[in-house]
């Protein structure tokens, strides 16, 4: 296989997960006609895949260290065919909140171990728009899994809405089976020969290698210990790192995936009719927009994209903040406008570049590790955003709400501006010995 297809593949991980943590949504009004639902009882349904999520990204890392990136991928494909298999056939209520459980497992895993695999085996000319690729395929998801809503809306059949899953994982698996495992992984396994074979089938006209004694060199001065961490010299990766993975969702992206028909048909009385067209359009911007940012990341890098973003997230909060404090249905159109801003925004920034960073500036003997803590910190913050946007709502009005978030893209703007580096073509390895040699954080891609 050539990289483009092996790439392909292992994004696919993301359709997976978005599909998985939208397609809720929709079955949850129709799975009360089967079981007896309580407001507790829907929250968990739809809260178990995050909360999964969160659990396994926060434990699973060193197991990606240690077993290997394609493995993990391969093995995350069966939970999700199980998960998706047992949804579909779940008998009780608990059964069901398990299931789902078990899909969230299997998110939490493939939303850091695709796109770190891809920026290991990617060149580093093209890493950005190869990584950004499992992103774009998330957003896919996410349509996908409003389209299924609505094609089985009709006859109520949720537990098809669940069941299809089953169907991209297979998909998955069998892609997976061509594959080869991370070079980097290998090298860091002492099976230097075998990264050797990988990076001659997939960096065809470079020079293998020095490329392969550069990876062999990042590894000599480490062990494989996780207290690697917490060593001052990583200190900067941590603090970029998490911190991306932190602000990526404290701006508020979820409130628009979750809460889009309710903010935007705010008090009109017209929520049914117009929650499918609604959270058709916010998807729709999210694929467009995230096409737009793949090949600008390497092109004009991933400093000026995130400035961009932040400075566009923020702008359109404020307009929401605004038009909210007038009379309901005044500007539907200005609404419409500020939310076009804002989803286009963090398409064109956070979505794609979070993923992106957090697999590119962690040491390799800890990426793994460092990368799925990382990816556990979106997956807990984003619990928080979505579990205390209803009460925040309720005591601050919907023209108050959008204030904390707001702030939030402002920081994260000022975040980037004094210590985010710019990574675009420059190699994992260069940025690896840029830690090691103390260079603070807004330096790492020199």
């Amino acid at each position: 296989m050539d990289i483009r297809s092996i790439v392909l593949v292992a994004a696919f991980s993301g359709l997976l997960v978005g599909f998985n943590t939208a397609v809720a949504s929709g079955a949850i009004l129709f799975i009360e006609k089967d079981f007896p639902l309580t407001a507790f009882s829907a929250n968990l349904i739809i809260s178990s895949v995050l909360f999964g999520a969160f659990i396994s990204a926060m434990i699973s890392g060193e197991i990606a260290d240690r077993y290997g990136r394609r493995r993990l991928m391969m093995f995350n494909a069966l939970l999700f065919f199980c998960g998706s298999l047992c949804s579909f056939f779940a008998p009780t209520i608990l059964w069901l909140i398990i299931s789902r459980t078990i899909v969230g497992f299997a998110t939490g895993i493939s939303s850091y171990v695709a796109p770190l695999y891809i920026s290991e085996l990617a060149p580093f000319r093209k890493r950005g728009t190869m990584v950004g690729l499992a992103q774009l395929f998330i957003v896919i998801g996410i349509v996908t899994a409003y389209a299924i809503d609505y094609g089985f809306a009709f006859g109520g059949h949720w537990r098809l809405m669940f069941g299809v899953g089953v169907i991209p994982a297979l998909m998955l698996f069998a892609g997976l089976l061509f594959v080869p495992e991370s070079p980097r992984w290998l090298v860091a396994n002492n099976r230097d020969h075998e990264a050797q074979e990988v990076l001659q089938m997939v960096h065809i006209g470079t020079n293998v290698e020095l490329e392969l004694f550069e990876i062999k060199e990042s590894l000599d001065e480490q062990r494989n210990d996780w207290r690697i961490l917490f060593k001052p010299w990583v200190l900067p990766a941590a603090i970029v790192g998490f911190g991306i993975a932190a602000l990526q969702q404290l701006v508020g992206i979820s409130i628009f995936i979750y809460y889009a028909p309710a903010i935007l048909v705010y008090d009109s009385g017209d929520l049914a009719s117009t929650a499918i067209l609604t959270t058709f359009g916010i998807g729709i911007l999210l694929v467009f927009f995230t096409i737009v940012a793949l090949p600008l990341i390497d092109r004009w890098g991933r400093r000026p994209l995130l400035l961009l973003g932040s400075s566009g997230m923020t702008l359109g909060l404020l307009l929401l903040s605004i038009i909210f404090r007038w009379p309901p249905g005044s500007a539907p159109v200005l609404s419409w406008l500020a939310v076009i801003i804002y989803v286009s925004s963090f398409a064109i920034s956070f979505g794609p570049i979070g993923w992106l960073m957090i697999t590119e500036l962690f040491p390799l003997r800890i990426r793994g590790l460092a990368t799925s803590l990382a990816t556990a910190t979106i997956w807990g913050v984003n619990m928080l955003v979505v579990s205390t946007f209803i009460p925040m709502a309720k005591s601050l009005h919907l023209s108050g709400v959008f204030w904390p978030y707001g702030f939030f893209c402002f920081l994260s703007l000022l975040f980037v501006y004094f210590l985010v580096p710019e990574t675009k073509k420059i190699t994992l390895e260069r940025i690896e010995a840029n830690l090691r040699s103390g260079k603070k954080s807004r330096y790492l891609g020199e």
